[in-house]
């Protein structure tokens, strides 16, 4: 078996075989270790060259998905501004699976004072924030122990119970919370992922109820 490269060797978990690593997640086999320290070593090259060239999208999307919003942290310390902040934030929140988790990070980037926040949305979005008739209500699917003030709600009380059926695959109870969001709450608007979401800096809750 070749030897795994020193950096993907700290993030290896030998009982799964896997290797996590903000570059690179893999199962590992005795002939998949060559391919995988090509990959790693080509990826941290072009993540450094892209980094440091401000080839911000570039960058963030050589990361693997858990780890994107670290990296477009790193961007934004790196003098990301403007528009392209707004473009990169809409690209990497709407490809993100994890936002839950990192909730903290999530609600600093989204209360940055940059200009041009609507650059976060595309031309379908921002028409379809414009039509709606405020107040709206919006819905969340989750479990009982997730943060109901969180940043994504949805139009769409359907998709908030697919959410809540997925959050109870594992026997877990899930809640639909129910709330009411004014125009000067919501910061922006993606209809991607074939769902209706708001991102909301407040909502007024109404109901809490177990699905």
């Amino acid at each position: 078996m070749d030897e795994l490269n020193p950096e993907l060797a700290d993030f290896f978990d030998a009982d799964t075989g896997e290797v996590h690593h903000p570059l690179l997640i893999t199962i590992l086999v005795p002939s998949s270790v060559e391919a995988a320290n090509e990959i790693f070593i080509r990826k941290s090259s072009d993540a450094t060259e892209a980094l440091k060239a401000g080839n911000w999208n570039d960058y963030v999307f050589l990361h693997e998905r858990p780890y994107r919003l670290d990296a477009l942290r790193r961007c934004i310390a790196g003098g990301i501004s403007g528009s392209e902040y707004w473009k990169l934030v809409g690209d990497v929140w709407s490809d993100s699976e994890n936002i839950f988790e990192n909730l903290a990070g999530w609600r600093e980037v989204w209360s940055s004072n940059e200009r041009s926040r609507a650059s976060c949305m595309n031309d379908e979005e921002r028409q379809f924030l414009s039509s709606l008739v405020w107040p709206q209500n919006v819905w969340r699917g989750c479990i009982p122990s997730i943060d109901h003030s969180s940043l994504s709600w949805t139009l769409d009380l359907e998709v908030a119970r697919w959410f809540a059926k997925k959050c109870a695959i594992n026997g877990d109870k899930s809640v639909i919370v129910t709330g009411s969001v004014r125009s000067e709450d919501v910061l922006a608007c993606f209809l991607r992922r074939n769902e209706a979401e708001l991102v909301c800096r407040f909502v007024r809750i109404s109901s809490v109820a177990q699905l």
